[in-house]
């Protein structure tokens, strides 16, 4: 039996669908990925991130950096919590990956 028809709670095509979907605590998200092996390994994260109570959040994996960027300046301007200018020198050196997944960008950072 080939390994992607095999079945495995929680992880699903729909027929309409290229990409796997997941269900984790009732909510269904998707893996953003054909391929079987790869939404396996999603579904494992989203699991142990679910039992150690982390919130189960439907587009964390999809927001770009320079949306990220803009709310975290509105709240600054909002809540008057710290200086544009200031805050402005700390965006200034992850401006450069201003079209990348915000997911990305927070590898990329870690591990520089």
């Amino acid at each position: 039996m080939e390994r992607s028809s095999r079945k495995v709670k929680g992880l699903f095509k729909q027929p309409q669908s290229n990409n796997y979907l997941t269900k984790v605590k009732g909510q269904v998200l998707t893996t953003g990925t054909p391929d079987f092996t790869e939404a396996l390994r999603i579904l494992k994260i989203r699991h142990g991130q679910a039992a150690e109570g982390y919130p189960i959040l439907k587009r964390a994996d999809q927001i770009k950096y320079e949306e990220a960027a803009e709310d975290l300046k509105r709240h600054y301007t909002t809540t008057k919590t710290r200086d544009l200018e200031e805050a402005g020198y700390r965006f200034q050196h992850l401006d450069t990956h201003g079209s990348l997944k915000f997911s990305a960008v927070a590898k990329i950072v870690v591990r520089s």
